[in-house]
């Protein structure tokens, strides 16, 4: 595959302000519940798991394809924290309206 165009380094929060350790990050082509696959780094070779397990600091190695995702960050036990959807496809164009979209308290630190 060819090298991907987005790479976020990311950390999600609890609305509490406290990294959301151990949630789980769903990734899907927006508009649907079609699970989108993300990938582990820029060749696209390995797809992480759907959802992505986040660490105890609450962060995901997590790139994307360029096509339109949405996300679904839940608890360790499954419980909605927050749903995020884009109308277009994510490209290094268009990373800035994606990063404005998603609200401060659930992820931060996306460089």
């Amino acid at each position: 595959m060819a090298a991907l165009p987005l790479y976020f380094d990311t950390q999600f929060y609890t609305s509490a302000g406290v990294p959301a350790a151990l949630h789980l990050l769903y990734t899907y082509e927006s508009g649907t519940t079609t699970p989108l696959e993300t990938y582990t780094d820029a060749t696209g070779d390995t797809a992480n798991a759907n959802p992505i397990t986040l660490d105890s600091a609450g962060r995901a190695n997590l790139w994307i394809g360029n096509r339109v995702y949405a996300l679904e960050l839940k608890t360790p036990a499954g419980v909605l924290v927050k749903q995020c959807s884009f109308g277009s496809p994510c490209t290094a164009t268009s990373r800035l309206a994606l990063l404005m979209s998603i609200p401060i308290p659930y992820m931060l630190d996306l460089r």
